[in-house]
């Protein structure tokens, strides 16, 4: 314990302070050991997993601190977890678990065997971290101590302590792999990723400008960028340096380009569908291209004064949900049924919108036609309570434990408080993002009758979770679910949760109001704020 405790002192102080980094001398793997590893390959590749475990035992037993062994291993088992899931066979489906149970036996007995080597504490560190599991962190520590030049263990150290909750661990760790190994852009995105700095971010791309990191570091700084102008900037140079044909992130970050260029510029939607759609004939950009041209040719017809001949092009105005521009379609279509004096459907379609995802502008819409229909606000708040009661439905029962307490936590007996529901575990990525603008949002809701729970839905990941709450400071109270609740996993549909996060709005009387929802910005904090006001208050205006 004290070598390990000493282990992260002397990596932290490094990580803080300037840096003269030696390459380690390549380690030359004994010729029996490569024959096995190759041999080992040969059989995973022939779907024969258990020789193929076999050979690599065997390559590590004639080099135990042959890395790449370890790595090869650890890659077979991530694939045959992987595969498992696809099959229907419970024996294939085990088979990993019983492959797994295997190889940590193995490596307890190397432990007892090769006390001093480097590669035992490493390979296990792997395989613990490839499953995302807390025992990983001892096993690296340990590597990290006796290889303290490797930068693959520093990138799984940060991984592990961003799961621990310890964010300034986590840079400090991926700020020494990058250090180490500076031509790696991978250790070099993520340390500019974590430092939340745009031209951080600006100078990776500068430094690896054909990297596929690159384009997804433009990509992310898209995503948090503060208006359409900016956003619109930063994936015109990612178009241009990252070729949407060539780099995944730059095509997939092409349906937000057109997203932007809709609401500022729709002539150039236009233009970027056209040649997005390219001589294959791209369905989705087909799907795309008619709803800017509609979108473009209804504009005009408005402006022209020709709100009649618009009404006929309203279907083709349409976009799926989870779009950004989904509810400004919306609004546009109101406003063209206004115009031709269908104040109803206006106002219903508007409503329906606002049920569904409550944000600023589809209100002050909303607001506006309730009154040129004669509404007060009282009948507008009646309507859309209206809706939310029809589409409410009863959310499942639990009484689950709580992390660091014997007190268990009943739904039923929150009866009379809203409940903010989160579904997470620490590995999730999207989940942690998310944290923060859910954080902000209970900001607002501090002296109210608000309840704000996390379910940890993968509980081979107990052992982060209070550390997490600890180190974090977030607010919402963790529980332990459990396979008798009945509220998550493949085999119920329950809370139909198929991935993590899903996140849940349940009224004070036990109703889920608002489900299936993320949100990671402020105009997302927004929303889930009105979604909360919606169902917390009797008052007109909370639920407009």
């Amino acid at each position: 314990m004290k070598m390990m405790k000493k282990a992260v002192a002397l990596l932290l102080l490094a990580a803080a302070a300037p840096l003269c980094v030696l390459a380690a001398p390549q380690h030359v793997p004994a010729p029996a050991a490569q024959a096995a590893l190759e041999r080992a390959k040969a059989l995973d590749t022939q779907k024969q997993p258990a020789e193929a475990l076999a050979a690599f035992f065997q390559a590590i037993e004639a080099d135990p601190d042959f890395l790449t062994a370890h790595d090869a291993l650890e890659d077979s088992m991530s694939r045959w977890r992987s595969a498992a899931h696809q099959q229907k066979d419970p024996k294939l489906k085990s088979q990993p678990d019983e492959m797994r149970k295997t190889v940590d036996l193995k490596y307890k007995e190397w432990e007892r065997r090769f006390p001093e080597s480097v590669g035992i504490p490493y390979g296990m560190g792997v395989q613990l971290a490839g499953r995302e599991n807390p025992g990983a962190r001892s096993y690296l520590l340990k590597a990290a101590a006796r290889d303290p030049n490797n930068a693959k263990i520093l990138w799984m150290l940060s991984n592990d302590a961003e799961r621990w909750g310890d964010k300034k661990a986590a840079t400090e760790y991926m700020h020494q792999a990058s250090l180490l190994e500076p031509q790696n852009a991978d250790y070099a995105f993520y340390y500019a990723n974590d430092l939340h700095d745009d031209a951080a971010s600006l100078d990776f791309v500068r430094r690896f400008p054909t990297s596929e990191r690159g384009a997804q570091a433009l990509y992310w700084l898209a995503v948090k960028a503060p208006d359409d102008a900016r956003r619109i900037a930063i994936l015109k140079q990612m178009r241009e340096q990252f070729p949407p044909e060539k780099f995944k992130w730059s095509a997939d970050g092409m349906p937000d380009l057109f997203d932007a260029y809709l609401r500022v510029d729709p002539l150039k939607a236009v233009k970027l569908a056209q040649e997005m759609q390219g001589e294959k004939g791209s369905k989705e950009w087909a799907v795309r291209l008619e709803l800017a041209q509609t979108y473009v040719q209804v504009n005009q017809k408005v402006a022209a004064g020709k709100a009649e001949d618009a009404v006929a092009l309203l279907d083709k105005l349409s976009a799926d949900r989870s779009s950004s521009n989904a509810a400004m379609l919306v609004r546009l279509q109101a406003q063209v049924m206004i115009k031709v004096g269908q104040l109803q459907g206006a106002y219903d379609s508007l409503l329906n919108q606002h049920a569904h995802w409550p944000e600023d502008a589809t209100r002050a819409a909303l607001e506006s036609t309730g009154k040129q229909l004669n509404k007060t606000a009282d009948q507008v708040h009646a309507d859309l309570k209206r809706i939310l009661d029809a589409k409410a439905k009863a959310a499942p029962p639990f009484n689950l434990q709580q992390y660091g307490s014997s007190d268990t936590v009943s739904l039923a007996k929150l009866r009379g408080k809203v409940v903010l529901l989160t579904f997470w575990f620490p590995g999730c990525g999207p989940c942690r993002a998310e944290f923060p603008h859910f954080e902000a949002v209970m900001q607002q809701f501090r002296n109210k009758d608000v309840v704000y729970l996390g379910i940890n839905v993968v509980r081979d990941q107990d052992e982060f979770v209070l550390p997490f709450m600890a180190k974090t400071q977030y607010s919402f109270l963790p529980l332990k679910s459990t396979p008798d609740a009945k509220i998550t996993g493949k085999e119920t549909k329950d809370y139909k949760v198929r991935g993590e996060p899903t996140n849940f709005v349940i009224d004070p009387t036990g109703r889920i109001v608002y489900r299936d929802f993320m949100i990671d910005d402020s105009d997302g904090e927004s929303v889930v704020e009105h979604m909360i006001e919606s169902v917390l208050n009797s008052s007109p205006r909370a639920g407009v």
